[in-house]
């Protein structure tokens, strides 16, 4: 992997705020794979200053300019206008704004090889109210990528746990718990280990 493109997700939630506080911090510098955030700099701006956090925004134009990571800085692309900044509570008009930066996240990843994507939390209600279909990060990026079928895993440094559904209601996980389905996990899980741990 030689870059990270970041999608902070909803603008009320944590997802700036964790960009902005890495951003803070030296780790940013230690961390060698540049990182690229997408979103709006006028949100990361009115964050830092509610959290007492002093960062300089570089505006990229496209992902072949990102450069090494300095405390201090973010490297932002801006792909929509982040229609209200505050945080705390999840405001409708935000939902093109989400949805355009996941898009043009998920796009620049697959064009770009050697290309991570990391997302913040999104609001799916508010993502729904203006995508009926929207169901979560998961099965938008199946769809987009026309994957044939997706893994969500859930990982840190003691365990990792692969889940066999995604986001459905918990009264229909009996009735989609078949062979096949665990079978093609199982195959995805031990084709992405084995790649990640040649």
């Amino acid at each position: 992997m030689k870059k990270i493109i970041y999608s902070p997700g909803e603008p009320a939630g944590i997802g700036p705020d964790l960009i902005i506080k890495l951003a803070s911090n030296k780790a940013l510098e230690n961390f060698k794979i540049p990182i690229l955030v997408v979103g709006d700099p006028s949100l990361f701006l009115a964050r830092s200053k509610l959290l007492k956090k002093k960062i300089k925004i570089i505006n990229i134009d496209s992902i072949t300019e990102l450069k090494s990571n300095k405390k201090g800085s973010l490297q932002v692309i801006s792909v929509s206008k982040c229609k209200n900044t505050s945080p705390g509570k999840i405001h409708n008009s935000n939902a093109k704004y989400v949805l355009d930066n996941l898009n043009y996240a998920i796009k620049e990843t697959t064009s770009n090889k050697n290309t991570a994507l990391v997302t913040g939390p999104l609001s799916k209600e508010n993502i729904i109210s203006i995508k009926k279909d929207f169901s979560g990060h998961t099965e938008h990026i199946q769809k987009l990528t026309k994957s044939n079928d997706v893994l969500m895993m859930l990982a840190s440094d003691k365990l990792k746990a692969a889940l066999a559904t995604t986001h459905i209601p918990i009264k229909d996980i009996s009735n989609k718990i078949t062979k096949k389905l665990i079978i093609n996990k199982i195959e995805i899980l031990n084709k992405e280990l084995k790649d990640k741990f040649k």
